[in-house]
């Protein structure tokens, strides 16, 4: 009598998971969530959510639909993105593309750039938007130099209407171009490399490329800056 009784209980822990699934399965239905303020305070609590936020709402909150974002015509304009062979980047470059923006892409690793841009250019939806592939070590300043005088060449005084500072890195190792240390890897200009990739060569690649980005600043069409 006394193991079947043992048997029969439940945990308490047990009890507890199940109330938690049951009060988060609440919380996350659709009607819940939109119509009262529960996602607007747990970020204060635990910011390092605040990102997965926008995945747990309408499109109605941001004042515009994916479909009307995607109907917009980017002909004529022209856009620079960092890191754009994977990830977020190469889905930036995709859709600039396939509304008509031509695109630099800029890239660390060649082989990865170019493939990259065989990739959009073989999409269904490509407009024809000229791709140009650029390689580029953020973290090198040198590197970024170089780059950012070759765009204001071949824009050559026209407007650079969209900047997308996106690559970025976690965690670096050492390479040909660094010295290592028991405290961090360094590049040859003497930055730490996470910093300078994150950091200081973007904000060096935006300064340079400022005069481009003020030419098609107006009223009507800002230049915009994505960091």
């Amino acid at each position: 009598m006394t193991k079947e009784n043992g048997a029969g209980r439940r945990s308490p822990w047990a009890t507890l998971v199940v109330i938690i699934s049951i009060i988060l399965g609440v919380l996350l239905q659709p009607k819940i969530h939109r119509n009262y303020p529960f996602f607007h305070w747990v970020p204060v609590l635990y910011k390092p959510i605040i990102g997965l936020i926008p995945a747990m709402q309408y499109e109605s909150s941001y004042g515009f639909t994916m479909e009307q974002l995607r109907q917009m015509n980017l002909e004529h304009q022209i856009a620079l993105v960092t890191g754009a062979n994977s990830g977020i980047g190469k889905q930036i470059a995709l859709n600039l593309s396939r509304q008509g923006s031509k695109v630099f892409m800029a890239c660390r690793n060649p082989q990865r750039c170019f493939r990259a841009a065989d990739d959009i250019r073989s999409d269904d939806r490509y407009s024809g938007a000229p791709l140009v592939p650029l390689i580029m070590d953020v973290s090198s300043l040198t590197s970024v130099q170089s780059v950012a005088q070759n765009v204001l060449t071949q824009l050559d005084g026209r407007k650079l209407d969209m900047l997308f500072l996106n690559a970025g890195i976690v965690s670096a190792t050492a390479t040909e171009n660094t010295s290592s240390s028991s405290l961090a890897v360094t590049q040859k200009d003497g930055i730490e490399t996470v910093f300078a990739t994150n950091v200081v060569g973007h904000h060096l690649l935006y300064r340079l490329l400022e005069p481009a980005l003020l030419v098609s600043s107006s009223s009507e069409s800002p230049a915009r800056v994505v960091s």
